[in-house]
C-alpha cells in the first residue's frame, strides 16, 4: 500500500526552547510556573519538576509554553526521546533542550509518536545533527523538511492501536525484569543489611587478602588512541560497555590491538572480577564473567578481583549495587566538583564481610534469579525486533488490516 509523504513542517507548528540566554538561573523561583527539561521527553514524565519561573516571565515566554496534545522531543545528546504531553499537567514552558511541536487535525498525536521513535526518523535525525562531544539536532527549518507517511486519519489510528498494543508488551517484560532486580537486592538487605556484619574498607580488605586487586585503566600518556582500536584484537571494556542492569554489552567493547595492548603491566582482568564505573556514569556495576581469552578496561573502571576463599564474585557484585555503597559514592561525589569517585577515595569506602559460607547461600540464590532473568531478557529482545519489524511494517503500508 503506497501513502502519500509530506513534510512535517506542512503537518505541525515548530517551537524549539528558548536560546539559553533567554532563561537565567536568576529567573527561577521556589514555586510557579514549570520549566519542562530533556527529563521529561527521555522519561516520559511530567511529575518531577525541578525549576519554576514567576508569572512575569511565564508571560514574557508564552509561545514556550506547553499544553495537552503537544509532543516534546528532546534534542541535546540524549536525541530523540519524544512523549505526549498528558492532560492537566503543572502549567509551564520548555527549555532550550526540547522541541514542542503541535500537530494540526489531519495528523493522529499517537502515530506521530510512533513515527518519530521509528528506527526510519532516528536515523534521519540522528544524519542531521551537530556537535562534537555533545550532540544537537540540526535546525527547525532542517527537521521541518523531513517527512512522514500520511495514510488516512483513520488508518493512522488503526496503526497507533496496534503498536501501542505492542509496546504494551514490551514494558510488561522491562516491569518483570525490574521486578527481579528489586527481588535480589531485597533479598541481600534481608541476609547481610542493617550492619548485621562488620564492614571493611576496601583499603582494609586488601590489606588482609580479602581483596587481590584493587586496580583501574588509568595508562596516563600511554592511554590507547582511536587509531589503536579495529576489527581484530584485545577487548577493551569501559563505563560504557556495563548496562544499568550489571550486564556487559558487546557492541560496546572495542577491539585494542594486541601491539599496543601487550604495554600494559596493569588493567587485565579475569573471569569473577566486578567492575565499578567511577568516571562520569558513576555507581554501574558489571560482573565480568571471562567471555574473552584476553581483556583489559578503560580509565572509567574499577575493577575488584575477590579472593574467594574470603569473598564471593556475586556477594561483592551485589555489595557494590547495595543503596549502602552506592549512598557512600553519591557522598563522596558530593564532596568534590567533578562527577567521578578515584581509586584513591574508593580505598575509604566500606564493604560489609559476612561469613563465606552466608555469601555462597546468596550466591546460589541471586544464580536461579540471574537464570530467569536471562529467560525474560531474551524474551525482551525477541519482542524488541518483532516490535521494530512492526514499526517498518506500519509505516511502509504492509500492516495491512
Amino acid at each position: 500500500m503506497s501513502w502519500q509523504t509530506v513534510k512535517l513542517g506542512e503537518l505541525c507548528q515548530f517551537v524549539r526552547g528558548p536560546f539559553g540566554g533567554a532563561l537565567k538561573k536568576e529567573n527561577f523561583v521556589d514555586d510557579g510556573y514549570a520549566v519542562y527539561e530533556q527529563q521529561h521527553a527521555i522519561y516520559d514524565q511530567f511529575d518531577n519538576i525541578r525549576y519554576f519561573v514567576d508569572e512575569k516571565k511565564f508571560n514574557e515566554m508564552k509561545r514556550f509554553a506547553l499544553k495537552d496534545g503537544d509532543l516534546i522531543m528532546s534534542c541535546s545528546g540524549t536525541m530523540g526521546k519524544v512523549a505526549i504531553v498528558p492532560k492537566n499537567i503543572k502549567k509551564g514552558i520548555i527549555n532550550q533542550a526540547l522541541l514542542k511541536l503541535t500537530p494540526n487535525k489531519d495528523l493522529d498525536l499517537v502515530f506521530l509518536k510512533r513515527f518519530m521513535e521509528s528506527g526510519s526518523f532516528q536515523f534521519e535525525l540522528n544524519d542531521n545533527t551537530h556537535g562534537a562531544a555533545i550532540k544537537n539536532v540540526a535546525s527547525v527549518s532542517i527537521l521541518k523538511d523531513l517527512k512522514i507517511p500520511l495514510p488516512p486519519l483513520p488508518e493512522q489510528k488503526r496503526i497507533a492501536a496496534i503498536l501501542d498494543k505492542a509496546d504494551e508488551l514490551k514494558h510488561k517484560r522491562e516491569a518483570a525484569i525490574a521486578k527481579l532486580d528489586q527481588l535480589a537486592q531485597s533479598i541481600f538487605v534481608e541476609m547481610f543489611g542493617f550492619n548485621k556484619y562488620d564492614e571493611m574498607t576496601v583499603s582494609e580488605m586488601l590489606d588482609k587478602e580479602i581483596l587481590l586487586m584493587h586496580k583501574d585503566g588509568n595508562f596516563g600518556s600511554s592511554y590507547p588512541k582511536s587509531d589503536d582500536f579495529g576489527e581484530q584484537g584485545v577487548a577493551f571494556l569501559t563505563a560504557k560497555s556495563v548496562d544499568e542492569n550489571g550486564l556487559i554489552d558487546n557492541e560496546k567493547i572495542e577491539l585494542l590491538n594486541e601491539e599496543k595492548a601487550e604495554q600494559f603491566k596493569f588493567g587485565w582482568i579475569n573471569k569473577g572480577d566486578v567492575l565499578l564505573a567511577h568516571n562520569a556514569s558513576v555507581g554501574k556495576v558489571g560482573f565480568y564473567d571471562g567471555r574473552f581469552e584476553k581483556a583489559l578496561i578503560g580509565t572509567s573502571l574499577t575493577a575488584y578481583r575477590p579472593n574467594n576463599i574470603f569473598l564471593n564474585s556475586l556477594f561483592l557484585f551485589s555489595a557494590l549495587r547495595s543503596i549502602s555503597f552506592q549512598k557512600q559514592l553519591t557522598k563522596n561525589m558530593g564532596q568534590t566538583t567533578r562527577n567521578q569517585v578515584p581509586i584513591t577515595a574508593q580505598r575509604f569506602l566500606k564493604i560489609p564481610v559476612p561469613p563465606i559460607e552466608l555469601q555462597e547461600q546468596y550466591s546460589k540464590k541471586l544464580a536461579k534469579l540471574s537464570d530467569y532473568r536471562d529467560m525474560q531478557t531474551k524474551s525482551l529482545n525477541k519482542l524488541s525486533g518483532l516490535f521494530s519489524s512492526l514499526q517498518h511494517k506500519a509505516f511502509s503500508g504492509q500492516l495491512v488490516p
